[in-house]
C-alpha cells in the first residue's frame, strides 16, 4: 500500500524511455518502495499509481517521476514497509527474520 507503482504502455513508449525508466528505478535500489510493470491497457505512456494518486506522462520526465515517489511513497494506512518487515496486521509473515523491532 505504501509503494509506489510505475506502470509504462510498451507500445506507447520508445525504447530510450523505457531504458532511461528501468535505469531510474534501479537506481533506487531494492527498498526503494517501487514497483515498475509494462500494462499496455494504460491510455499514456508512463503511469505512476500509488494510495489515492495517479499521474500519467505522455513521455519519461525523471524529475516529475522522482518528484511523485518522494511526496507519495509511504502515504498509506501502513505508511512505507520495507522487505522483511511486517505489521501488526500481518501475523501471518514467516520469513525467520526478527521481526520484534
Amino acid at each position: 500500500h505504501g509503494h509506489v507503482w510505475i506502470s509504462y504502455n510498451p507500445n506507447l513508449l520508445s525504447a530510450i524511455d523505457k531504458a532511461a525508466l528501468e535505469q531510474l528505478v534501479q537506481d533506487g535500489g531494492t527498498n526503494s518502495g517501487v514497483i515498475l510493470t509494462p500494462r499496455s491497457q494504460n491510455t499514456s505512456a508512463i503511469a505512476l499509481a500509488s494510495w489515492a494518486h495517479l499521474q500519467t506522462l505522455g513521455s519519461f520526465d525523471a524529475t516529475q517521476i522522482r518528484d511523485f515517489v518522494e511526496i507519495n511513497r509511504g502515504h498509506s494506512p501502513e505508511g512505507f514497509i520495507l522487505a522483511g518487515q511486517k505489521t501488526a496486521s500481518s501475523e501471518s509473515l514467516t520469513d525467520a527474520l526478527d521481526h520484534s523491532s
